[in-house]
């Protein structure tokens, strides 16, 4: 059995910019893919849950659903922006154009990040629609801490989290220190 490879994150600020500017683009498919950033880095879903987004999941601009992998509901806040791009290219209630499989998403990522994927090969990782969510997580520690992220991404507890995100254990306590001194 092949060893997995570990999934490398994306710089949140980069991936927020390259989304707006797909989502300027005059082809649908690059919208497609701008809007599954875009959603991807601000709300944490797996790619399965990011890929089966409908209109009836956009309320009161917040993403709103049930996780497939762990059945828990989840609510994230979206900009006003966000809210327009996803009225304004929706079709027959899908946020997206047509069905994507998930790896039309990874490779369309490995392709608009290419130095990151050659940067994410080169240390034995990988790069493509987890790491959209990967960086969610590590936007999250780094504003709120551990905890904030480990409810953001549901995980069952803090360790796991920060495996996830990798985040040494010295880091955190370093972290955990700063928030009461």
């Amino acid at each position: 059995m092949a060893a997995s490879l570990t999934t490398e994150s994306l710089s949140w600020a980069k991936a927020d910019k390259v989304s707006k500017q797909l989502l300027d683009s005059k082809k649908k498919r690059e919208k497609d893919l701008g809007l599954a950033i875009a959603l991807g880095i601000r709300t944490g879903l797996r790619k399965g849950d990011l890929l089966s987004l409908r209109i009836t999941n956009l309320k009161n601009n917040r993403i709103t659903g049930n996780a497939s992998k762990t059945k828990k509901d989840y609510s994230h806040p979206i900009p006003e922006w966000l809210v327009e791009q996803i009225i304004s290219n929706q079709y027959l209630g899908n946020i997206y154009s047509t069905s994507y499989s998930h790896i039309w998403l990874n490779r369309s990522i490995q392709r608009v990040f290419p130095n990151e994927y050659a940067r994410a090969l080169k240390a034995g990782k990988t790069l493509g629609a987890h790491s959209l969510r990967k960086a969610f997580g590590l936007k999250l520690y780094e504003a709120y801490g551990v905890n904030a992220a480990r409810q953001g991404l549901q995980h069952s507890d803090s360790a796991t989290t920060a495996r996830y995100l990798e985040i040494p254990a010295i880091e955190q306590e370093q972290k955990q220190a700063e928030l009461f001194t």
